[in-house]
């Protein structure tokens, strides 16, 4: 479930989203529904000229079938990416706030009208995009409800639409949503600390891309400055994990653990880091595999 004080990603841009030599504004905005604190609050993404004249809103909307529950909203905008690759594309992830179950659609910058592109059993925190040899890929981070943890949706931006890969007969499964899978679902491990404090969501909130490197920020307490392991990743031929990191604040909880005997192993002996837990990688042509990393030592 999503708090009223989830912090957006990437809440405006500006540029020349009509392609005529202007600047526009592209603004994702929190609106109050009424005049008292307890009202409702929407999120829309609202598109400005550079005079300050609104050329379109975007709230928001979808209904979707997982398992034999129906997910309606009410939906919040958690994630506004602009891609680089394609003039006049917009991407935008909403979150249901009770279930957590999202989609993603792609706006057209010219007329405000949404495209439905993809559809995750679980919360989208970040987007972004890594620009290949072989296309420019969507890069989608979050949570997944069915295996518990944090997640990663890699899809090619050409698809019509996708879904993430979850098992049938379950209520993660959306049964309403068109055929259509992504490229490459990861599944990242939770870590000692986070089953230590019994914290439910350890999604990825931050995904950052420098040429085919990209690195995800995997929130582990559910707090916007506490302990995050650090995942990195490779677009090459293909997209895999290739290291595994742990912020300093990681590391200042589990040397505080370990003097309180909650932790009864040394930063330097972590299981871990010396055997990191395998992540699990979704493809459609190899369906579910674990990817095992190298250890990660305290000193590094």
């Amino acid at each position: 479930m999503l708090g009223d004080n989830e912090p957006l990603s990437h809440f405006s841009y500006v540029g020349d989203f009509l392609g005529k030599g202007d600047r526009e504004v592209l603004v994702l905005a929190p609106v109050q529904l009424g005049l008292n604190a307890a009202d409702a609050v929407q999120t829309e993404v609202d598109l400005f000229s550079g005079g300050g004249d609104l050329l379109w809103s975007y709230v928001p909307h979808g209904r979707f079938q997982f398992g034999d529950h129906e997910i309606n909203g009410p939906w919040v905008v958690l994630a506004l990416f602009v891609s680089g690759g394609q003039k006049n594309q917009i991407w935008a992830a909403a979150t249901q706030r009770v279930w957590g179950n999202s989609f993603v659609v792609c706006i057209d910058a010219r007329t405000g009208s949404d495209s439905l592109r993809f559809v995750n059993a679980g919360a989208t925190h970040a987007l972004n995009e890594v620009r290949t040899r072989h296309g420019n890929f969507l890069l989608i981070g979050g949570f997944n409800n069915e295996p518990d943890t944090g997640s990663l949706a890699v899809i090619d931006e050409t698809k019509t639409f996708a879904a993430s890969p979850q098992s049938d007969g379950t209520r993660h499964k959306c049964v309403s949503c068109p055929p259509g899978n992504v490229d490459y679902y990861f599944v990242l491990p939770r870590t000692e600390i986070n089953e230590l404090e019994q914290v439910h969501e350890d999604a990825v909130v931050q995904v950052s891309v420098e040429d085919q490197q990209i690195q995800l920020q995997k929130r582990e307490l559910n707090e916007s400055n506490g302990p995050a392991t650090i995942y990195l990743l490779r677009a090459n031929s293909d997209v895999r994990p290739v290291s595994l990191r742990f912020d300093s604040s990681y590391d200042m909880l589990h040397r505080e653990l370990e003097r309180e005997g909650r932790i009864h192993h040394t930063l330097e002996e972590c299981p871990e880091r010396l055997h990191p837990r395998p992540i699990k990688m979704w493809t459609p042509t190899g369906g579910w595999a674990e990817i095992n990393l190298g250890p990660r030592r305290a000193s590094e």
